[in-house]
């Protein structure tokens, strides 16, 4: 009877911790700086989450969302390293999935819907406008981006290139500085990915911003 309260115990300890790490906001917050930045070896610790990927149809179970469909994007052609499903005020509301390039880097993408968790209002359309040119200078499909590359000790790097798609929230992680090629292969990931769909039918679409 003693050792069968001792597993009772456990139990319960493991589901409250489990709560509470499913419960937490963002586990990623990009730091706003102007590209390139040095920054702490921890910082760029926070962009390594192999330890908790797991097989993707776990980590797309129980989403509430559509997340984007991969297939016929580069994205598909590369090794799938799984996913993790992240809850946002008590809502299945971003996604992680990691694939393995050719070379040996690692790319992320991140997908959070706003719509999903109340973030934003899906009828405020002072709230579902992008992102200022000024604050994000680059384009992904006509749409506002930024790109943020941090630098840290050994000559290592992580490159976050993120935007936003009417009521979805993307990031793409690379783990290099994105120059050169490496630039120009992020973007092209970023600009392959198809139309989300929303996670409410009735939000309004908003326009992708002409460039200036």
């Amino acid at each position: 009877m003693h050792a069968k309260r001792l597993t009772l115990i456990a139990i319960a300890a493991i589901a409250a911790g489990y709560t509470l790490l499913s419960s937490a906001g963002s586990a990623i917050d990009v730091p706003r700086r102007q590209a390139p930045a040095t920054v702490a070896r921890d910082e760029l610790a926070r962009f390594d989450i192999a330890s908790r990927l797991k097989p993707l149809p776990l980590a797309l179970a129980g989403l509430d969302f559509e997340p984007v469909d991969l297939a016929g994007t580069p994205l598909a052609a590369l090794t799938s390293l799984g996913g993790m499903a992240e809850d946002v005020q008590g809502e299945h509301a971003r996604l992680y999935r990691s694939f393995r390039l050719p070379d040996g880097r690692t790319v992320t993408l991140v997908e959070h819907d706003m719509a999903a968790d109340g973030t934003r209002d899906p009828h405020d359309s002072t709230a579902s406008r992008e992102r200022s040119a000024m604050d994000a200078p680059e384009r992904v499909n006509d749409r506002p981006a930024r790109l943020d590359v941090l630098h840290g000790s050994a000559g290592r790097a992580v490159s976050i290139l993120s935007w936003q798609e009417g009521q979805r929230d993307y990031q793409l992680w690379i783990d290099a500085a994105a120059q050169g090629e490496a630039r120009q292969q992020l973007f092209a990931l970023a600009a392959a990915l198809p139309t989300s769909v929303a996670a409410k039918p009735d939000a309004p679409a908003v326009p992708a911003t002409p460039a200036t």
